[in-house]
C-alpha cells in the first residue's frame, strides 16, 4: 500500500514538473476522418478516426499514472428531428510498475491491456460505433450524423488541474455526414 501511494506521488510529481518545465507544449493538429455509415438490420454503425491526436507530450501523458479520457459524442437527427445525442469514453491508465497500459472503450464495451504506446493511440483514435433503432427510420429518412471528440482536465500532484485541450489548440475535432435510407422498392 505505501509502496502504491510512493509510486503515484513520484509519477504524478515528474508528470508536473514535466509539464512546468517544457511550457511550450507541442501542439497536435488534430484532424477527425470523415464518418463512414451503415444501416442494416435495424442497427445504425458509424466510425471515425482521429488523426495526429496524440502525437508529442502524450507518450508522457499516458504514462503519468493519471487515468486519461477521450471523449466521443455522438449526435443524430432524422428528418432534422434531434434523436441521439450520447458520449462515450475512451480511457487510458498506465500500471508503472508493470509497464502496462489498460484501454477501454465504452461504446464497445471492451478493454485490453498492452505495453506498446502504439497500441494504445490507435485504440484511443477510432470511434465506432452501433446503436440499434427496433423501430427502424422510415424509407427516405435523411440521417444527419454528427461526431465531436474532446478531453478535459487532468488532475496532477498538489490538485493542479492541466486542461488536456490546450493540447488540441482548443479546437474539437468533428465530423458530419447525411445518409438517406433506401426507399422499399
Amino acid at each position: 500500500m505505501l509502496l502504491e501511494i510512493l509510486k503515484e506521488k513520484i509519477v504524478t510529481g515528474l508528470m508536473t514538473v514535466s509539464l512546468l518545465m517544457f511550457g511550450s507544449h507541442q501542439v497536435n493538429d488534430v484532424k477527425m476522418t470523415d464518418p463512414e455509415i451503415s444501416f442494416e438490420s435495424n442497427k445504425l454503425t458509424t466510425s471515425v478516426y482521429l488523426q495526429d491526436a496524440f502525437a508529442n507530450d502524450f507518450e508522457q501523458l499516458f504514462k503519468s499514472g493519471k487515468e486519461l479520457k477521450v471523449y466521443y459524442r455522438l449526435e443524430l437527427k432524422v428528418n432534422d428531428k434531434p434523436t441521439l445525442n450520447q458520449t462515450f469514453i475512451h480511457s487510458v491508465l498506465f500500471d508503472p510498475m508493470a509497464q502496462m497500459f489498460d484501454v477501454f472503450s465504452e461504446e464497445t464495451s471492451s478493454s485490453f491491456t498492452c505495453s506498446d504506446v502504439k497500441d494504445v493511440i490507435g485504440y484511443l483514435s477510432f470511434f465506432n460505433c452501433s446503436k440499434e433503432f427496433p423501430e427502424g427510420f422510415p424509407p427516405g429518412a435523411k440521417l444527419n450524423v454528427k461526431i465531436t471528440s474532446f478531453l478535459t482536465e487532468i488532475t496532477m500532484t498538489g490538485d493542479r488541474k492541466y486542461d488536456l485541450m490546450m493540447f488540441w489548440k482548443f479546437k474539437k475535432p468533428e465530423a458530419e455526414a447525411v445518409f438517406y435510407i433506401e426507399n422499399d422498392s
